[in-house]
């Protein structure tokens, strides 16, 4: 039988890793050197090591591998039984960007743009808008990012058609932390957002006014102005090197914005809507990549027959194949990329990446549609998206394999700083035990876990006269 001791000093580590203390004063000095043993290291989508170190100097990763020389006075933690994966990227996100408002409703309509001559004569195209300077530190939408995988977002303010400049965000445990990287991203669609100018009224209007700004960009370009246009100004600085972005709705308006690509002599990584596998074919011919959300339709309720036939076979087709849509575009060699924009919770994003791999999708693939390609469409490959010697140290901490089965994220670390998201309790304490008190022998039972144990408790009694 267990002993009483073992019970007591288990639930007195149970209560000192509740604790929390308060960090007062000046804060605590990072260490130069850190040292992570013993755990399962994907190092890329290629590579992983088992019962691996890394070594981490000024939040940098100097060494990886096996059996490695550990720095004299480094800090080291022993991640024993544990994974690490790189930080994800996610690259359509509105995190820290401002909560959009439009004007007040008016029965009037309003025909002319309520700005000044230094901006476009519309609403919706304001390619001024830079996130770099309207960027605020948002913890609840980091924390949210974090708990999915990812370490850095490209955010901007999703609006207008013209949407304006991203910010690249490294994230941060806090608001100190948070590092913006000097990219040059832009953003496009084909929805006006909530400018209550008239026109345009239609898709078709917003093609137009897109295709006319551009074409004012590239005479603005070609002129001597008396007068600067802010918003012609920016945007032919997008034209010049940006990496273009291009939000859709729906697969045929990948192939509109494709035409307008080829016409201006534009490159555009295209934000799919989940139901690309239809244009598999075209979509590989023109080479783009496309950053595909995970949002895959519940199933349908066909308990009623009645209203089991009234569901469209086209909404049955698309719960069936969603599930389906990275593989298919994976297989037929088009690039694409990973986002959980559009999953509120990070259970909903990992139970639907864990669904895009049952359906075909190999690990791999996944981990560079989140990882690796994202870090080439930005041209930092040699900073971020593996973990490998002299890039950021940035990588999540799991107790299991999160891309096999559930897993806890257990830390993050974030440009080399940790982050103890929640400890595991390792120690088992469901069980009987003999309680010896006072010479009188209590039978504890524990059943639960460390976090929520309950315990009860039976008194053995023991006759004095027949010992029964």
């Amino acid at each position: 039988m267990k002993h009483l001791f073992s019970v007591f000093a288990l639930i007195l580590i149970q209560f000192s890793f509740a604790q929390i203390i308060p960090s007062n004063g000046i804060a605590e000095s990072k260490a130069e050197w850190i040292a992570i043993k013993g755990a399962t290291i994907v190092v890329s989508p290629e590579k992983q090591i088992s019962n691996g170190t890394i070594i981490i100097h000024n939040g940098l990763i100097e060494k990886i591998g096996t059996m490695l020389t550990i720095p004299k006075g480094a800090v080291e933690i022993d991640l024993e039984d544990k994974f690490i994966y790189p930080a994800f990227i996610e690259l359509n996100s509105s995190v820290g960007m401002p909560e959009l408002k439009g004007t007040p409703w008016n029965p009037s309509p309003q025909l002319e743009s309520r700005k000044d001559n230094k901006y476009y004569w519309n609403e919706s195209i304001h390619p001024e808008i830079n996130a770099n300077e309207i960027y605020t530190y948002n913890k609840q939408g980091v924390e949210l990012l974090v708990s999915k995988g990812f370490g850095y977002a490209l955010t901007r303010q999703d609006d207008g058609i013209a949407q304006g400049f991203g910010s690249f965000v490294a994230l941060g445990n806090d608001g100190d932390e948070i590092k913006i990287y000097p990219i040059n991203t832009a953003f496009f669609s084909l929805n006006k957002g909530i400018s209550r100018q008239t026109y345009p009224s239609s898709q078709m209007g917003s093609i137009a006014l897109l295709r006319q700004a551009l074409y004012d960009a590239d005479w603005y370009k070609s002129q001597k102005q008396s007068a600067i246009n802010l918003s012609l100004d920016a945007m032919n600085r997008q034209m010049e090197g940006a990496q273009l972005f291009f939000k859709t709705s729906d697969k045929f308006e990948i192939l509109r914005a494709q035409k307008i690509a080829e016409e201006f002599k534009l490159k555009f990584t295209y934000v799919g809507s989940g139901n690309e596998y239809t244009i598999a074919e075209e979509l590989h011919n023109t080479g783009a990549t496309v950053i595909l959300p995970l949002n895959f339709p519940a199933a349908f309720d066909v308990q009623d027959p009645y209203i089991s036939r009234q569901i469209p076979l086209s909404e049955l087709k698309h719960w069936e194949l969603a599930p389906k849509n990275p593989y298919i575009l994976a297989s037929n060699g088009i690039p694409i990329c990973l986002s959980g924009e559009a999953n509120g919770k990070a259970d909903e994003f990992w139970k639907n990446l864990r669904k895009a791999l049952e359906n075909g999708l190999s690990k791999e693939e996944a981990l560079k549609a989140l990882t690796t390609t994202p870090a080439e469409i930005l041209h930092l490959s040699d900073q971020i998206g593996s973990l490998e010697k002299g890039k950021v140290a940035s990588f999540m901490v799991y107790n299991s394999d999160p891309f096999l089965g559930d897993a806890e994220l257990l830390e993050s670390w974030l440009n080399g700083t940790r982050k103890v998201i929640k400890t595991e309790k390792d120690q088992k304490i469901a069980g009987k035990y003999d309680l010896n008190i006072d010479r009188k022998t209590l039978e504890l039972t524990i059943t639960g876990n460390a976090e929520k144990p309950e315990g009860k408790i039976k008194l053995k009694y023991t006759h004095p006269s027949t010992g029964a």
